[in-house]
């Protein structure tokens, strides 16, 4: 296997008082593209936007 361009390992994140990734493992190879998804709608912003 090929060095990865991105590798996380036990990543955590809280949104606010909500703790919504829990040891999140990842692996991205050279050219692969990867997204992640929620079944819950975020509003998201641009800091400073009108």
């Amino acid at each position: 296997m090929s060095t990865p361009a991105l590798e996380i390992s036990g990543l955590q994140a809280w949104y606010g008082e909500s703790h919504i990734l829990h040891g999140v493992d990842m692996r991205v190879g050279q050219g692969e593209v990867v997204t992640a998804m929620s079944h819950r709608q975020l509003k998201v912003g641009t800091a400073g936007a009108a």
